[in-house]
């Protein structure tokens, strides 16, 4: 009989794997620890399907997917995957202060900055300027949101390694912001290029402390 509370082993494997992954990247053991920690992650969510972790892993492993998939009918997929993966991610998101964590903030921003870069891929014409300009404000919206979670956290919030760990999205998001200003006013499109290997490799907040023993 399986205990209850076995998803946490395999939410914490496919946890381990993130960074493992972020190592090898394209390589041939990068791609096959893809395959192996989703493969962990659908296990977690079948022995418990309203997990926050397993929910938000499964996000970051259809994003993972989506960066090594070149085919475009299996992306388009991956695509379809991933935006019912981020409902259902959103929706069993811990709120603290009314507001989803900081970790499904940053799963947002990474993924419209992903769909950004797959528009912009093959080049710009002048009839999509106004739409990618909208794109760019939306993720500038939420980068501004999570900065403001961030001072809330800050200012409430007893828990040091919640606020560092949300600091340091919140920091990489305003990199992002700045990247993507940039690449607006230069129209210089193809230097959007988010490198997902990196921006997944740590750990949710609810799985930090048990990473830091590791």
């Amino acid at each position: 009989m399986v205990k209850p509370s076995a998803y946490y082993t395999y939410t914490l494997r496919a946890e381990l794997m993130i960074r493992q992954i972020a190592d090898y990247g394209y390589q041939d053991k990068g791609l096959k620890l893809i395959e192996k920690g989703s493969n962990d992650v659908e296990t977690a969510l079948f022995f418990n399907p309203t997990s926050n972790s397993a929910n938000l892993l499964n996000c970051k492993y259809l994003i993972l997917k989506l960066e090594v998939e070149s085919d475009q009918q299996a992306r388009e997929a991956i695509w379809t995957k991933l935006r019912s993966a981020l409902t259902r991610a959103e929706h069993y998101s811990p709120r603290i202060y009314n507001h989803v964590s900081v970790d499904m903030d940053w799963i947002n921003i990474v993924t419209e900055t992903l769909k950004l870069q797959d528009e912009v891929k093959n080049g710009v014409q002048p009839d999509q300027l106004r739409e990618l300009d909208q794109s760019i404000n939306n993720i500038i919206a939420r980068a501004d949101s999570l900065s403001s979670q961030v001072e809330l956290l800050q200012k409430r919030w007893v828990a040091h390694q919640h606020v560092f760990h949300a600091t340091e999205l919140s920091q990489r998001a305003q990199a992002l912001v700045q990247a993507l200003k940039q690449a607006r006013k230069q129209q210089s499109w193809q230097g959007i290029n988010l490198n997902v290997f990196k921006e997944l490799d740590r750990p949710s907040i609810l799985n930090a402390s048990y990473m830091a023993k590791r």
